[in-house]
């Protein structure tokens, strides 16, 4: 003979049962199960397995839902991360265009200039190498490496140069800037000298041709005697420091005026062009008061 539905409700309903969601000791009745789930108490009346069932369903909905919310998360940061990314190389990729175009147009100068070789880009240890060339247009020992700077000069960067030019053994080297603004007072003081074994000349663009004819009888000295015909001719290095510092000094001077020049002749094209308006202006004037 069956249970009556009302006796079996409530024998359901009281049930005892370890709680699923602390996995402790205590048990609780199925009633009081569901309602920590939220679960309505008509739902107290299903069978334990039809509960368990619900109750599973329950959980996985609400671990579902919380999955998807983090993997958003992640998602979204992964895609700022991305942009970021993105963002810096750009501007990586800015810097090191500005870098590269310098050293092509400083390459494409010394290019045109006459009895100087220049090598292709380096790929590490330097940017260029260049040499004074022989009446035939060989290249001549010793030759030179360069590094091209296009800001402010840094002691790491002098070090650096140095030891590339050990490993290349050049016993000289130059160090290029845009201009002297790039100076510290160290560079100033120490244009050119030694440092380790290694000749370091410190310059800018618009100072290295005319420095390049300067130091060519000692580019020519040291290939028959090495850097002893400098450090046995301690007044002769003086004087070449002296010249650089005069050349230097000449060369920025020579840029004042061609910026004044330049500025002059603006100056003198806006007032010719002013002049000009006002004498097409005058002009009709006069025709029509002599035709009256």
């Amino acid at each position: 003979m069956g249970t009556p539905a009302t006796a079996r409700s409530t024998t359901i309903s009281e049930e005892t049962m370890e709680c699923p969601l602390c996995l402790g000791k205590g048990l609780l009745t199925r009633a009081q199960a569901l309602d920590r789930l939220g679960v309505d108490r008509q739902f107290a009346q299903l069978t334990a397995e039809e509960a368990m069932k619900l109750m599973q369903d329950k959980l996985w909905s609400r671990f579902d839902s919380e999955v998807e919310k983090r993997s958003e998360n992640e998602r979204q940061r992964a895609g700022n991360l991305e942009e970021e990314n993105r963002s810096l190389k750009t501007e990586l990729e800015k810097f090191r265009r500005s870098g590269k175009k310098e050293e092509m147009d400083f390459a494409e100068e010394v290019q045109t200039w006459p009895g100087i070789w220049i090598s292709d880009k380096l790929s590490r240890t330097g940017d260029y190498i260049i040499a004074y060339k022989d009446p035939g247009g060989y290249r001549l020992n010793p030759e030179i490496l360069v590094e091209v700077k296009e800001k402010a000069i840094e002691e790491r960067h002098i070090a650096k140069l140095v030891e590339d030019a050990k490993e290349r053994d050049k016993p000289l080297a130059i160090i290029v800037t845009q201009d002297g603004s790039g100076f510290r007072g160290a560079d100033w003081d120490n244009r050119f000298g030694e440092r380790d074994g290694v000749l370091v000349l410190r310059t800018t663009r618009p100072w290295l041709r005319a420095e390049l004819d300067v130091l060519k009888p000692i580019v020519n000295g040291i290939r028959a005697k090495g850097l002893d015909f400098l450090r046995n001719n301690a007044d002769l290095a003086n004087e070449v420091r002296r010249t650089l510092s005069d050349l230097a000094e000449i060369q920025t001077e020579i840029g004042k005026a061609e910026k004044a020049s330049t500025s002059a002749g603006k100056l003198l094209a806006k007032y010719s062009d002013h002049l000009s308006d006002l004498c097409e202006r005058t002009c009709p004037q006069k025709e029509s008061g002599q035709a009256a």
